[in-house]
């Protein structure tokens, strides 16, 4: 599922329009775990910046979750010219609501409804997004994982923190984006550490891992051949 990160790559190159931009993509470590719970989790977040702005991109890559302490409800992250706030202009995210019986419905594209702020661990100083603690969609618009395989109509896995859960209903269902201004960021600007929270409960905290530069690079041209591929078929027909 780690392919849905190089979805999202591309998603931010087409936001950017430039492949001059600094790019760069966190994921959770293999075999992660919740801290307060010690469920698995996996997630990514894609960073791009330009003049005065950070473009983030995150997925729920979870298949088949259990718990709501499996969704995605904060990214941190520092830059590598050093500025620690920032205010979101715009985000989006697809709404899905999760009923009883563990179906599904999708409704609109819709803000977020994250907020923005600071967050220090250690020494260390972060942006934080997060929808906990008092954003506008608290506690719900948390970002869901992907639903059962092979029919994926179901989350047959999810007790009553996901499947009809008045509050936590709807959630998000990835690639959520946020687009952020924060002054003196530039295209060379580099997104040096990102760390993840899950769940409605604040303060548990996932570092992530960067995917290597070769890798992300990789990707793009692999949806580029893809791409080719698929003008070529559709000029056949």
């Amino acid at each position: 599922m780690r392919s849905l990160s190089l979805l999202c790559l591309a998603a931010v190159l087409a936001l950017t329009g430039s492949t001059n931009a600094a790019l760069v993509s966190f994921v959770t470590p293999p075999g992660a775990t919740e801290p307060f719970t010690g469920l698995p989790v996996d997630a990514s977040a894609t960073f791009s910046t330009g003049p005065d702005l950070v473009l983030v991109t995150l997925s729920n890559l979870i298949v088949n979750e259990r718990s709501v302490a499996q969704n995605v409800s904060d990214i941190a992250f520092t830059l590598d010219t050093g500025q620690t706030s920032g205010s979101i202009t715009s985000s989006s995210g697809l709404e899905r609501t999760v009923h009883a019986d563990k179906t599904y419905t999708d409704g609109s594209v819709v803000a977020a409804g994250w907020k923005i702020g600071t967050l220090t661990l250690g020494s260390t100083t972060y942006i934080h997004l997060t929808v906990l603690g008092g954003a506008p969609a608290t506690p719900s618009h948390t970002i869901l994982g992907q639903p059962t395989p092979p029919g994926n109509t179901t989350y047959a896995n999810a007790n009553t923190s996901i499947a009809g859960n008045g509050p936590h209903n709807p959630f998000l269902y990835g690639p959520v984006s946020f687009t952020l201004a924060v002054a003196g960021v530039t295209a060379a600007s580099v997104v040096n550490d990102a760390v993840f929270s899950f769940g409605t409960t604040p303060g548990q905290y996932v570092h992530g891992v960067p995917l290597p530069s070769a890798a992300l690079l990789g990707g793009i041209a692999l949806l580029g051949l893809a791409g080719l591929r698929i003008n070529r078929r559709r000029r056949m027909e």
